[in-house]
C-alpha cells in the first residue's frame, strides 16, 4: 500500500478521540479517528479494504452529506445576500497555546517544519483561543517580532514583521488575492508565519517574511461546526463549517460566515459575508484532485484614521463620512492535484483564478491644513482586478536528498477609473461634520489606472542529510518579471533576477536544535534610468542564527539573531530629475527570544523582540535613520490556567498581554509616539459538544496608536469589546 506523502500529525478530535490526518494535498486531509492512542498503525490510513467494509456506513453518510448541502444552500443564501439583524455583542479573545515557534521555512510540504532552517511560528486555528479570530491582525499577540499594521485604512491585511511591512499573503502554495483584500479566518485551518525572506519557494515576497494560510479542506471524517458570537457595538458573527464524505472517494466542505457590527471607535458599519465550497476526489491512494470556490462581499468603509496636532492625538474622532458607499466583491476559484507516483516521487499542480470588483465613494480627509482643520478628500471610482496563478512541482526523495523543483506563473491586471476632489472642502478637527459635503458640487479631476504584472520562475531546492545530527538545505530561483501600465499598457518595468537560500540545521545534543541561514527576497521596481533601462528589482539579504532547547519537563526556550538588508530602493537621479536610480539601502538588526512552559494546570507562552533600524543610503535627504512606526522593543505574554470544575463544567481562564515600545511617528523622525500595553482576558467552558467563550478585548479600554507613518496618517487601536461565543461541533 502506498502512503500519501506528508507528515502524519496526531491532533485532538472534538469527541475526545484522536485523528490522524494524512496530508495528501494542501486542501485534502484524509483522517481516521482513533479513540485509543494505544496503537495507531499507518496501514489504517487510506486503507481501501477498511473503506469497503464500511460501505453501508458511507452510503448513509453520503445521503446525509447531500441533505446537509441542500439545507446549507438555503441557509447560506440569506447569509451571503441579505443583511442580518444587528444585535448587542460579546467577542472572544484569548491566548493560544497551539502556536509553536520553530525553525522552519516553507518547502511546500516536502519537509516537516522541524527539518528546516528559518524561524517561523505555526498557529492551529482549531485551538479554542483562536476559533473566534476574524483576521490575521487579531493574532499578533501570538507571533514573535510581529506587530499590527494598517494598509488601505484596514481594507487590506497588513503586519509588520521584523520591522518591514508585510502585505503579500499566500494560501495553499499560491499567492492570495493581492487587491485590497482581508482573508476571513473562517476559511483557514492553519497559519504559518515565516520571519525572513523566502524568494526561493514563494517567489515575490516582502522583506520581513511570508504568511502562508493553509485553507480548510474537505475531510473524510464527518464534522459539523456552527457558532454564534455576540458583543457590544452591534457585533454579530455567525459561522457554519460542514465537511464529510459523499462517497468512498469524494468528500466535501462548505463554510459560510456573516459578520456585522460597528467600528469602535468610529461607529461605522462593518459588514462582511463569506462563502466557500470545495470537493475532493481521492481517485486512488496517494492521488487526489480538489476544486474549490469562495466568495466574499465586504462593505467596511474607508476609515481614514485620525491626526496628531499640537494638542496631542485626536482620539475617538471620526474623520470620515458615515454615508460612504462601499461595496467590494471577491471571488477565487482553485484547482489542485497531487499524486504520490511512488514512495519517492510526488507530483503536484495548482491553479487559482481571482476577480475583485469595487464600486465605492470615499469621503474623508487628505491632510492637515493647520492645527484646527483638515483638507477634505472625496472620490468615486470603479475598480476591476483579475489575478491568475499556477504552479507545477515535483518532489523526490533520493537517498539522503529531498529534492523539489518546479515552475510557476503569476499574473495581475487592474482597470481603475474614477474622479476625485483633493482639498475641495475643509473639516474641523474639533468638531468634524461631513453632512454638508455634496459630491456633485465639488470640482473633481479624473483618476485612471491600468496596469498589469507578470512573473514567471523556475525553482529548485535540495535538503541533504549530511549526518544524523546535521542537515543542509540549498535552493535557487530564476525569475523574469514584466510590468506594463497606462492606457496602452506600455512597458514600465522588466528584468531577470536570481534568488537563493542556504541553511544548516544541527542537533548537537538531545533536545537541542541550532540553525544558520542565508536567504534572499525580491520585489520588482518600476521606472527607468536616464539611459532608458528599467530599474533592477529590490533585493533583500538576510543572515540568521537560531537555537532552540526543549526540556522533558514541559519547558521550551528559543532565540534567534538576524541582520537583513533591503537594497535597490528607487530614488530620483541627482543628475536627471526625470529619471530614477536604484541606490537606496535599508538595514535592520534584531534579536528574538521565545519561551513556553506547560506545568500542571498552567500553560505560559512568552516572546520578546529587539530591533535596530537604519537608512544606510537614504532615498531622500529629509529621511530620518529609524523606520517610522517600528519600536525598538516589543513583547507578548499568554497565560492559561485550568480552574477547578464548577458544577461539573471545566473552566479555563486566559490572559494575553502585548507591549509595544516607543516609536518614531514619521519618516523624518521629527517626533515620537509613546508605547502601550494591551490586555485581553477570557474564560472558556465546555459541556458535551458545546463550547462557551467569554472575553474582554482591550480589557482596560486603553487608548493607543496601533499604526502611524505621519501626523495625519494615524490609526487608533480598537477600544474595549466584550464578546461571547457559543459553538457546537457534532
Amino acid at each position: 500500500m502506498q502512503r500519501p506523502p506528508g507528515v502524519i500529525r496526531i491532533t485532538s478530535d472534538t469527541r475526545s478521540c484522536f485523528s490522524v490526518p494524512v496530508q495528501a494535498t494542501h486542501t485534502l486531509h484524509k483522517e481516521i479517528n482513533v479513540c485509543s492512542a494505544a496503537s495507531i498503525g499507518t496501514s489504517a490510513i487510506g486503507d481501501k479494504n477498511k473503506k469497503n467494509t464500511q460501505s453501508m456506513i458511507r452510503s448513509a453518510q453520503s445521503v446525509r452529506g447531500v441533505l446537509l448541502m441542500s439545507a446549507l444552500a438555503a441557509i447560506t443564501s440569506p447569509l451571503l445576500g441579505a443583511p442580518l439583524p444587528t444585535t448587542p455583542t460579546l467577542i472572544v479573545r484569548a491566548s493560544t497555546f497551539a502556536s509553536t515557534s520553530t525553525s522552519a521555512g516553507s518547502w511546500d510540504g516536502a519537509l516537516p517544519l522541524s527539518d528546516q532552517a528559518t524561524s517561523t511560528t505555526e498557529l492551529d486555528l482549531k485551538a479554542p483561543a483562536l476559533t473566534t479570530a476574524e483576521r490575521i491582525e487579531d493574532l499578533v499577540p501570538y507571533l514573535p517580532d510581529t506587530l499590527p499594521a494598517i494598509n488601505n485604512a484596514g481594507m487590506s491585511s497588513a503586519l509588520l514583521v521584523r520591522g518591514f511591512a508585510l502585505t503579500r499573503f499566500h494560501i495553499d502554495g499560491l499567492p492570495d488575492i493581492q487587491r485590497l483584500y482581508v482573508r476571513d479566518l473562517t476559511t483557514v485551518a492553519r497559519i504559518e508565519v515565516q520571519r525572513g525572506p523566502d524568494a526561493v519557494m514563494h517567489g515575490i515576497t516582502d522583506p520581513g517574511g511570508v504568511v502562508e494560510y493553509i485553507g480548510k479542506a474537505p475531510s473524510f471524517t464527518p464534522m459539523h461546526h456552527v457558532s454564534q458570537s455576540l458583543g457590544d457595538h452591534g457585533l454579530s458573527r455567525s459561522t457554519i463549517d460542514l465537511t464529510g464524505p459523499i462517497s468512498n472517494e469524494v468528500a466535501y466542505r462548505i463554510v459560510a460566515s456573516a459578520h456585522e457590527g460597528e467600528t469602535h471607535p468610529g461607529g461605522l458599519t462593518d459588514d462582511r459575508r463569506v462563502g466557500l465550497a470545495a470537493l475532493s476526489w481521492a481517485y486512488r491512494d496517494g492521488g487526489a484532485v480538489t476544486v474549490s470556490t469562495e466568495e466574499q462581499r465586504n462593505r467596511r468603509p474607508f476609515l481614514f484614521g485620525t491626526v496628531i496636532t499640537d494638542h496631542g492625538v485626536q482620539y475617538d474622532r471620526l474623520y470620515a463620512s458615515d454615508h460612504q458607499h462601499n461595496d467590494r466583491r471577491y471571488r477565487r476559484t482553485t484547482l489542485q492535484w497531487e499524486d504520490a507516483v511512488s514512495e519517492r516521487l510526488t507530483l503536484s499542480a495548482r491553479y487559482a483564478e481571482s476577480e475583485v470588483n469595487r464600486d465605492e465613494t470615499l469621503i474623508g480627509f487628505w491632510s492637515l491644513r493647520n492645527q484646527d482643520s483638515l483638507w477634505g478628500y472625496a472620490t468615486r471610482y470603479r475598480d476591476r482586478y483579475t489575478q491568475t496563478n499556477w504552479r507545477l512541482d515535483a518532489r523526490l526523495k533520493l537517498g539522503t536528498h529531498t529534492l523539489i523543483a518546479g515552475r510557476d506563473d503569476n499574473r495581475q491586471h487592474v482597470d481603475f477609473t474614477g474622479t476625485q476632489s483633493i482639498g475641495g472642502f475643509t473639516i474641523s478637527i474639533a468638531n468634524p461634520d461631513f453632512s454638508g459635503v455634496d459630491y456633485g458640487s465639488l470640482a473633481t479631476s479624473n483618476r485612471f489606472k491600468r496596469e498589469s504584472h507578470r512573473d514567471t520562475s523556475w525553482f529548485i531546492g535540495d535538503h541533504i542529510a549530511l549526518s544524523e545530527a546535521l542537515d543542509l538545505s540549498i535552493g535557487a530561483r530564476q525569475m523574469h518579471h514584466a510590468i506594463a501600465s497606462g492606457a496602452a499598457l506600455s512597458p514600465a518595468g522588466e528584468g531577470d533576477n536570481l534568488s537563493w537560500h542556504l541553511g544548516l540545521v544541527g542537533r548537537p545534543a538531545a533536545g537541542f536544535k541550532a540553525h544558520a541561514a542565508l536567504s534572499t527576497g525580491t520585489t520588482p521596481n518600476v521606472g527607468t534610468t536616464r539611459g532608458g533601462r528599467f530599474l533592477p528589482a529590490q533585493r533583500t539579504r538576510q543572515a540568521e542564527l537560531g537555537l532552540q532547547w526543549q526540556g522533558a519537563d514541559g519547558i521550551t526556550l528559543g532565540g534567534a539573531i538576524y541582520r537583513a538588508m533591503l537594497e535597490n530602493l528607487p530614488m530620483t537621479d541627482p543628475l536627471d530629475k526625470t529619471a530614477k536610480i536604484s541606490a537606496g539601502r535599508r538595514r535592520i538588526k534584531g534579536m528574538e527570544l521565545t519561551g513556553r512552559l506547560d506545568h500542571g494546570p498552567w500553560a505560559i507562552s512568552a516572546h520578546g523582540s529587539w530591533r535596530a533600524t537604519r537608512q544606510v543610503v537614504s532615498t531622500a535627504s529629509w529621511l530620518g535613520d529609524a523606520f517610522p512606526g517600528v519600536p525598538a522593543f516589543s513583547a507578548g505574554l499568554s497565560l492559561a490556567h485550568t480552574l477547578p470544575a464548577v458544577a461539573g463544567y471545566p473552566l479555563t481562564a486566559r490572559l494575553d498581554a502585548v507591549h509595544v515600545g516607543e516609536r518614531h511617528g514619521d519618516a523624518a523622525n521629527s517626533f515620537k509616539v509613546r508605547g502601550y500595553r494591551r490586555y485581553d482576558i477570557g474564560l472558556h467552558t465546555k459541556h458535551g459538544r458545546y463550547d462557551l467563550d467569554l472575553a474582554v478585548r482591550n480589557a482596560f479600554d486603553t487608548r493607543y496608536i496601533a499604526a502611524i507613518s505621519a501626523k495625519d496618517d494615524v490609526y487608533q487601536g480598537e477600544r474595549q469589546r466584550i464578546i461571547a461565543t457559543l459553538s457546537s461541533t457534532f
